[in-house]
């Protein structure tokens, strides 16, 4: 049945296919490579694994470009929060998406977290000896309280060993099933990098991270709005994913983990729905190659930057798929935001 869907639409692909239109050709090459991949990937794990639970990754990160990258996650998440100093001595946190390394699950740790339970939905291959020297790195820039923390929390005498009381890292478990883990005691902030744009069921994450975090408690969602370089990779518009139909996305999303293409006004929409106190930052549009300093919370659509992200969507707004061709300009040309939001008291 699979393979019958998978020929109708490689079928349905080529028909689509102008001979004279450059883009649309690469476009569609590209959707067929991908659902390809995709299908490739499940039968090799199911070869391997028997079925598919979790992918596995081998962490190959630069040790030196890791630890920057730490800071500046963590940077971010008290740069832009309200009386911030301690955001989170005494809390109990909950990190989405560990990744490849516990370095900001170790720097809330440093900040005497009271607890931190880090997950994530892929198994990551571990290399002791690597995250030992990426641990010890990190308490470098730190004091001797701080270091002690961490100390008391990790340790790699045979193996990479948790003080569970302090740490507990649980992978094979995404956000929209919270409920899984049976978690008794809520959390007084929640927090994610680049995470969210991945989740199949957005609402029901939002649902089940409400359930587990205490009134008065904070959320804090880096999200990437961008293509992930599907498309831009090679040179197109960075929006042609939204001009794929939804049908061809959805089997392409099936086994590759490619952005839900969720924007910037699902993230307003879902906020007020749930009646939170909240503020979206704007990290980044489309054209521009660094990122805003600082973020801002709205465009001006008379600076150069804008102005040319505005153009550049211009002449291509038309090619997008509904509903994201009726969408806001402003909206459609944010690639990039980071999410703050604090749930009301009783």
């Amino acid at each position: 049945m699979k393979q019958k869907i998978f020929v109708k639409y490689i079928s349905e692909l080529i028909n689509c296919i102008k001979v004279n239109e450059f883009h649309t050709i690469i476009k569609y090459i590209l959707c067929i490579c991908f659902i390809l991949k995709g299908l490739i990937l499940t039968i090799n794990y199911k070869l391997k694994r028997g079925r598919v639970k979790y992918h596995q990754i081998l962490n190959h990160y630069n040790i030196d470009a890791t630890i920057n990258h730490i800071n500046r996650v963590y940077e971010d998440y008290i740069k832009y929060i309200p009386n911030s100093t301690d955001l989170f001595r005494d809390k109990r946190i909950l990190e989405i998406g560990t990744g490849d390394n516990l370095g900001i699950a170790l720097k809330f740790i440093s900040q005497e977290a009271e607890f931190v339970l880090t997950i994530d939905k892929y198994y990551i291959i571990r290399e002791r000896k690597k995250e030992q020297t990426l641990y010890d790195k990190l308490k470098r820039d730190l004091n001797k309280k701080q270091q002690k923390l961490i100390e008391n929390t990790i340790n790699f005498e045979n193996e990479i060993q948790l003080n569970k009381k302090k740490l507990n890292y649980i992978y094979g478990v995404g956000v929209e099933n919270l409920n899984f883990l049976n978690i008794d005691k809520a959390f007084d902030v929640i927090v994610s990098n680049a995470v969210l744009e991945h989740v199949d069921d957005l609402d029901k994450a939002f649902l089940e991270m409400d359930k587990i975090l205490k009134p008065g408690g904070w959320m804090i969602h880096r999200i990437d709005l961008r293509d992930h370089e599907m498309f831009s990779g090679v040179k197109l518009h960075p929006l042609t994913f939204l001009t794929v139909p939804h049908l061809i996305y959805k089997i392409i999303r099936k086994n590759l983990n490619t952005p839900n293409r969720k924007l910037i006004d699902y993230y307003r929409n879902k906020m007020v729905e749930i009646n939170y106190d909240y503020k979206i930052l704007i990290t980044s549009i489309i054209g521009m190659q660094e990122e805003f300093t600082p973020f801002r919370e709205n465009l001006n659509s008379n600076e150069k930057k804008v102005k040319n992200s505005l153009k550049l969507l211009e002449n291509f707004q038309n090619r997008l798929k509904m509903p994201f061709k009726m969408k806001n300009k402003h909206d459609l040309i944010i690639s990039g935001i980071f999410l703050i939001a604090k749930k009301k008291l009783l």
